[in-house]
């Protein structure tokens, strides 16, 4: 179903059912109808087609004991948690629920230096929408402080998500401003520390080492290590992947800690998928090819199913019935992720090359797929946006803009960045950062094409 259609409030009727039928000895049923409230909180905002849109996909596994099938466990697996929103929003949109459920609570706006309001922190004025319709962002919080203690988290647990939560919204005040360094280079300097020294204290991090990495990055060369001005605009850049790294990989923890939580036996079990449904917006990025791939796999599984093998059991049971004609959409599939040349391969391929941009990979796009009829490009799109392609998705077409689809993919942190949030004095915040010799890094569509087959 398109974003909106009900795929959300189904999947949580679908695991009501199953609660209410089946139970549990262990209270696992309402665990899982527990989470959620929390994951919808760090996980789902107000959209232009959707006041709760899941901003992450979930499989949800609800396992049954064979002898007395009950619930005996359950594991939620998420996908591709939407962490642009974080420093950005379009107009009419909101970010995280979690956001503004802090912010109207007098406890933890006072507890977290709260108290400017969301109008005035970056993270949530940029779209001119604060209260969102038929959302009500203090009931919503009140179900994720009683989620947050049905599912066994600790109370220093529940208080760092909602401290490092603040501190992203103090990270996103963080301004800068030109800084001359030798040899008549740019570089930047912080406007006002506040809102830096507040961050750094909520992330028990040092606020020179934090002043510093947002100022200045170190390259290794060899043997050598140099340090390197960043202009405001590319210090800006790197404050905001900071940013969307920490609540990626705190988000991450959530569904940890909730599986944890609702961990058992394993028997046979009934698998729910909630995950975004397909998108068209204004501007669309590569979080929108991302969501919109993920629907036409899902499509084609439909169509698998309910076409193919149903009419190849008919035929071999000997009943008569009426062909269905239906659209077979393995050529976007192919036009997507087909080696060598689909367009999220040809993607990492470009974020390998040193020299890569998003321009060239565009051009390469064009040059390889121009005579593909799924694939499409503006013949006037160097007066408009030189940047834009177009794909005919099984949904209708829809126009990408590639002008941040490396950075996006690349996913990255300056070193500098996460060595000092890995020396972080609290445990839950630096263990997020392991260590980085043992961290292969992996491009976002290379992620997320191995989570979407393990899916299917």
């Amino acid at each position: 179903g398109e974003s909106g259609a009900g795929k959300t409030e189904a999947t949580k009727q679908c695991l009501k059912f199953l609660a209410s039928v089946a139970g549990s000895k262990e209270n696992v049923e309402n665990k899982i109808l527990m989470a959620n409230p929390l994951l919808e909180a760090f996980g789902n905002a107000k959209t232009i087609r959707n006041n709760n849109s899941s901003r992450f996909g979930k499989w949800i596994e609800v396992h049954f004991d064979p002898q007395t099938r009950a619930i005996c466990s359950a594991q939620i697996l998420n996908y591709l948690l939407e962490k642009s929103r974080v420093v950005f929003q379009q107009k009419g949109e909101r970010n995280y629920h979690i956001f503004y459920q802090m912010c109207q609570d007098s406890q933890l706006t006072s507890q977290y230096e709260l108290g400017i309001g969301p109008k005035n922190f970056n993270y949530m004025n940029q779209s001119g929408l604060i209260k969102a319709h038929d959302v009500d962002d203090a009931s919503d919080l009140a179900e994720v402080h009683s989620a947050f203690d049905a599912l066994n988290f600790s109370s220093d647990e529940k208080e760092w998500a909602f401290r490092t939560t603040a501190a992203i919204l103090h990270l996103g005040n963080i301004s800068f401003k030109k800084k001359s360094e030798k040899g008549s280079v740019t570089g930047s300097s912080i406007a006002d520390t506040k809102p830096m020294k507040i961050a750094a204290d909520f992330l028990g991090v040092k606020a020179s080492e934090l002043e510093h990495v947002l100022c200045y990055r170190s390259i290794a060369v060899r043997s050598e290590r140099s340090v390197i001005p960043l202009d405001p605009e590319k210090a800006r850049d790197g404050l905001n992947s900071l940013s969307k790294q920490i609540y990626g990989k705190m988000f991450d923890f959530l569904v940890k800690r909730v599986n944890d939580s609702i961990e058992g036996r394993r028997g046979r079990f009934i698998g729910i998928l909630d995950i975004f449904g397909f998108e068209i917006f204004e501007n669309n990025s590569f979080e929108q090819l991302c969501i919109n791939f993920a629907n036409e796999k899902l499509q084609q599984q439909f169509n698998r199913t309910t076409f193919k093998e149903e009419e190849a059991l008919y035929t071999s049971e000997g009943i008569k019935f009426q062909h269905i004609e239906f659209i077979d959409n393995q050529k976007v599939l192919n036009l997507i992720e087909k080696k060598p040349v689909g367009v999220l391969l040809m993607l990492d391929e470009e974020c390998l090359v040193p020299e890569g941009s998003n321009e060239k990979f565009m051009n390469k796009l064009e040059s390889q797929h121009s005579r593909n009829v799924k694939f499409q490009t503006d013949k006037h799109r160097k007066m408009h946006n030189k940047l834009a392609f177009e794909i005919d998705h099984y949904a209708g077409i829809v126009k990408y803009d590639s002008s941040q689809f490396m950075e996006k993919n690349k996913d990255t942190l300056f070193q500098d960045m996460y060595d000092v949030c890995a020396s972080s004095s609290d445990h839950l915040t630096a263990a997020l950062f392991p260590d980085m010799n043992r961290r292969k890094h992996k491009s976002l569509s290379f992620q997320f094409r191995g989570q979407l087959n393990d899916l299917m």
